[in-house]
């Protein structure tokens, strides 16, 4: 089975991506704020919700005094970056582009763009209760499951991790009869997903779900995971 590819073409994707990177800091972090006015500020600490802000951009709980950065706790407080390249890799991971292209073009390590793709993954994975389980092991580098239910929901497919232990790779499908394209074309290549490490088989197989059953674009879905605060478990990389 193919990565998911991008489905408009090059010169498209620089431009939607030439757009966010036009943009200047002040604008990007305006974007980031407004989105998380989503999700409320509240303590890492003590979890309290009455904040305050403070000067050059903290804020300072009411309760415990405790301050801290506005994405503290958030997914997006795992990357110390500006707004701006955090959208842009948003951007790049709703067109499918991989952690190279994010690299080439913000101006990142390779190394930082996968880091960021991978934080985008568990993000909304986290979406899933279900899979806070598994998102907890993969951001700790934790032994992940490698065991998997795939079964249809209405005209989707819904991914489903299972406690199940053991080396081997074990993916139970629906029948082969009347399938969804997306099943279709994920039994085809079946065999090069299972070779992946067990982190990066849980997360490609959640991106895929979501993937295979949205008609509308990531970002926004993306951009209101990356504000949530992470679940109970999970720390700043």
């Amino acid at each position: 089975m193919e990565e998911q590819t991008t489905t408009v073409s090059w010169a498209q994707a620089l431009n939607e991506l030439g757009v966010i990177l036009k943009l200047d800091e002040t604008q990007a972090d305006l974007m980031l704020e407004e989105a998380c006015r989503h999700e409320p500020a509240k303590c890492r600490r003590c979890g309290n919700e009455k904040i305050y802000r403070l000067g050059g951009g903290r804020l300072r709980c009411a309760d415990c005094r405790y301050s801290f950065r506005p994405f503290t706790g958030r997914w997006l407080g795992r990357h110390r970056l500006p707004s701006r390249v955090w959208l842009a890799a948003i951007k790049c991971f709703e067109l499918g582009l991989g952690a190279r292209e994010l690299a080439q073009v913000s101006e990142l390590s390779l190394p930082t763009a996968a880091e960021l793709e991978r934080t985008i993954q568990m993000a909304l994975a986290a979406l899933d209760p279900s899979w806070t389980s598994v998102v907890r092991a993969c951001a700790a580098g934790g032994d992940v499951t490698r065991s998997f239910k795939i079964r249809q929901q209405g005209d989707g497919v819904k991914v489903e991790p299972l406690a199940e232990a053991g080396d081997d790779v074990r993916i139970d499908l629906p029948p082969a009869g009347s399938t969804p394209d997306s099943l279709r074309a994920f039994r085809a290549g079946l065999r090069r997903w299972m070779r992946l490490p067990p982190d990066r088989l849980a997360l490609k197989l959640k991106e895929w779900e979501l993937r295979s059953n949205r008609r509308a674009g990531l970002f926004n879905l993306a951009l209101e995971a990356l504000v949530r605060y992470m679940p109970a478990g999970v720390s700043d990389a």
